[in-house]
């Protein structure tokens, strides 16, 4: 007599919900019990989704994915929070059809991630708690300052020289300290139309500088918080961490003890190289694209100053650049300084160059 297998029995239990998030609605396709279901659009809500789900799938159990994109993690948290299992993955990684590529629209995006949620083909991004997760806002917006700073100097500069003025040798490095801004007052003490607009170009880049002086400080009283002060100071034990990589590691990655190795972390910040081996074909693809581009540019400026401050990691590029380019050397010598990162962190031990080879 047939019966009923009790891996199917357990699976129509679950229901796998896939969402293509967008501002305005979210296009949502579930999957239950191995048959798909009609999509369907709603407003981009969680408690629509969730009253959706509890009228319609009833004392089941929930399993969700988005693609990472510009909505954040916003939508992770308030599902988990409500009880829906959620995967945030990257849009790369998931498996489509021709046609699907060929005939795209927000139904389909949402169809192929339901079911690739259903197969188990989708694995999470790395994801911060939810305080990390504020707190690195404040590192978003030192970003944004600094953006705005260069993008000042810059128009600053271009209104002095279409004006004929020359910048004194001594300002040329792009420093500008208060000595500076007392320079500018002074070229118009009794201003015209020109120095009026000098005026207020540095009034406005004043206000700039002062705003990225106070979110600098706030940055630096987080890591002196309980959660970041004895990882911060055990990062500050390796030579060619500043304070500015410190305290990014920190934000960007969240708790390194989540990731579950070094070569993991490694990958995270795309230190590792791409492949392409196929039988006896292999292609030298290079440096990984996927990447968290801000702390990979960190990092291997960090490799830089480790091999003239570190004698250990110096060695070690020298013994690479017998049989490899510079650049692809202190790519290696920026993987090597992630494993050192992930090591401290995670063992709460401080650096020791003399077992750092």
């Amino acid at each position: 007599m047939p019966t009923q297998s009790s891996s199917k029995k357990l699976d129509s239990q679950n229901v796998y919900i896939g969402i293509d998030v967008h501002l305005r609605q979210w296009n949502v396709c579930i999957y239950q019990g191995g048959i798909r279901r009609r999509p369907f659009q709603q407003s981009p809500s969680v408690k629509a989704l969730l009253s959706h789900l509890r009228a319609n799938y009833p004392g089941m159990i929930y399993h969700s994915a988005y693609e990472a994109g510009v909505c954040g993690n916003s939508i992770h948290y308030e599902l988990e929070d409500n009880g829906i299992h959620n995967i945030v993955f990257n849009p790369a990684d998931i498996a489509q059809k021709d046609k699907e590529r060929k005939r795209k629209t927000d139904k389909v995006d949402s169809s192929k991630i339901a079911r690739a949620l259903s197969n188990g083909e989708l694995e999470c991004i790395h994801i911060p708690t939810k305080e990390r997760t504020e707190h690195r806002n404040m590192l978003r917006v030192r970003n944004c300052c600094i953006s705005d700073v260069k993008r000042s100097k810059t128009r600053l500069r271009h209104l002095l020289h279409v004006n004929g003025i020359g910048i004194p040798p001594e300002y040329c490095n792009g420093r500008w300290p208060q000595s500076f801004f007392a320079w500018l007052q002074e070229l118009y003490p009794d201003p015209n139309a020109t120095g009026q607009a000098i005026r207020a170009m540095t009034h406005g880049l004043q206000s700039q500088l002062s705003l990225l002086k106070d979110v600098e400080s706030r940055i630096r009283n987080l890591m002196e918080e309980a959660c970041y002060a004895e990882d911060f100071r055990l990062l500050r034990t390796i030579p060619c961490i500043g304070e500015t990589t410190a305290y990014t590691l920190l934000l960007e990655c969240g708790d390194l003890s989540a990731f579950s190795s070094a070569d993991k972390f490694c990958a995270f910040v795309g230190l590792i190289p791409d492949s392409d081996i196929s039988d006896l074909h292999e292609v030298k693809c290079g440096i990984t694209r996927r990447r968290h581009k801000t702390l990979r540019y960190m990092l291997t400026e960090a490799a830089w100053r480790a091999i003239s401050m570190d004698s250990s990691l110096s060695k070690l590029y020298a013994k690479y650049t017998h049989r490899m380019p510079k650049q692809k050397a202190i790519v290696k010598i920026a993987h090597k300084l992630a494993k050192i990162i992930k090591f401290v962190v995670t063992n709460k031990t401080a650096y020791d160059a003399s077992k750092a080879t």
